[in-house]
């Protein structure tokens, strides 16, 4: 049974008994539009928020040196995706293990670099091919897929491919991405419905 219908209108309803700012009003429909057009259950949306939270708090707690390492978490289905670098296989598998000790996660994929943290400059170009990634899957030709069912992450010119998608989907998606400029590597860390 689909309850995102029911969310979306027990959302609605509570709008005029929220009083305060008008950008909780604004987040909550944002976030409420979006629960409603993920494939994911909107219980599956928290808890990956969820996990995001649990996450780097235990990075954070473990005293992972900022001046040396970088690690970026994103989860997915409660699947988690470690991104980034860090200064040695040790804190490398440490990380690993601090993420599948979190309740509810399926999945680890463990993608940490050991080696210096990407200059300013790098992450600036990530973030262009992300953007770059968006635009190009804007209009893939498949009834039903647009890009805010998947989630994208670049780091060093790797993107990395998260989403619950059919297999048609995701080779027309991998096929696409490849063809872009600066774009070194596709990873799929897909989950085919």
């Amino acid at each position: 049974m689909n309850r995102k219908p029911a969310l979306l209108l027990i959302f609605v309803l509570l709008i005029p008994l929220i009083s305060g700012c008008a950008g909780i009003v604004i987040g909550g429909i944002a976030m409420t539009a979006s629960v409603v057009h993920d494939r994911r259950t909107a219980g599956s949306y928290l808890e990956d928020q969820n996990i995001e939270l649990k996450a780097i708090d235990r990075i954070n707690d473990k005293a992972v040196r900022r001046d040396s390492s970088s690690i970026s978490i994103t989860s997915y289905n409660q699947i988690i995706l470690l991104t980034g670098q860090v200064e040695s296989a040790e804190v490398k598998a440490n990380s690993a293990a601090l993420m599948k000790s979190i309740a509810k996660v399926k999945r680890v994929v463990n993608e940490l670099e050991i080696g210096a943290v990407a200059t300013a400059g790098e992450t600036t170009s990530d973030t262009y091919i992300t953007a770059k990634v968006k635009l190009k899957l804007i209009n893939l030709g498949i009834p039903g897929f647009d890009t805010t069912l998947i989630k994208i992450k670049t780091e060093r010119g790797i993107v990395y491919l998260m989403g619950l998608i059919t297999q048609q989907e995701a080779n027309a998606i991998v096929e696409r991405v490849r063809t872009i400029s600066d774009v070194k590597k596709v990873v799929k860390v897909f989950e085919i419905i």
